[in-house]
Parts: structure tokens; C-alpha cells; sequence
């Protein structure tokens, strides 16, 4: 990560006046006030519901859940979307997304 001028692209979505910013893979502390103070929406995307709540302690808006059955993702937890989007409506208080894995609304 230390190659990556993340606060170049955080520079550019500010200059563009985009209005809503996933994160993923790092906490977004270092980003979300400058985020923030442009009055853009920051969507945090977690595989654990312990890293959600960190995010929105940092500032997060809303969060976007990704289960296991995504691939791909960053985290070791493996939790499944079946529990990890039960867990998040039992212990979150933001809206949330279901990320991952799924093809249509049927699945859920």
C-alpha cells in the first residue's frame, strides 16, 4: 500500500464532486474527514461485522457486507452471507449493503 498515492485519487473524487466513495481493504481513517468536509457519503466494505463497527466509529455512513461466497475479498474470516447479513442487522446501527455471492433478491 505504500506505493499507492491513495490521497491522489481522495484529491480527484473531491475535485469531480462524486457523492459516494466505497472503501475497502484498509480502514479509511486517514481519508474520511477530508471525505467528509466535501460532503461525500463513505460506504466501508467489511467481512467481518467487528470491522463495520470500526468503520463507522471512523466516520463510515454505510457499509457494505461481503460475504465469503464473493471470492476475492480481503479478510481471512470466511464468514458466510447467511450469518455475516443476519449478523449485521442484529448488530449494526447504519444501513448496510449485501455484498457478494448473491445473483438476485431470491437468494436472500
Amino acid at each position: 500500500f505504500k506505493d499507492i498515492d491513495y490521497k491522489s485519487y481522495v484529491d480527484v473524487v473531491i475535485q469531480e464532486d462524486i457523492k459516494v466513495v466505497e472503501t475497502a481493504g484498509r480502514p479509511p481513517s486517514e481519508f474520511i474527514d477530508d471525505l467528509k468536509d466535501a460532503g461525500i457519503k463513505i460506504i466501508h466494505k467489511c467481512v467481518t461485522t467487528r470491522h463495520a463497527q470500526s468503520a463507522v466509529k471512523m466516520g463510515a455512513d454505510a457499509i457494505s457486507l461481503d460475504g465469503f461466497e464473493c471470492a476475492g475479498h480481503p479478510g481471512e474470516s470466511d464468514i458466510g452471507n447467511f450469518l455475516l447479513q443476519a449478523m449485521g442487522e442484529r448488530e449494526l446501527d447504519v444501513p448496510y449493503v449485501c455484498s457478494g455471492g448473491v445473483g438476485n433478491g431470491s437468494q436472500l
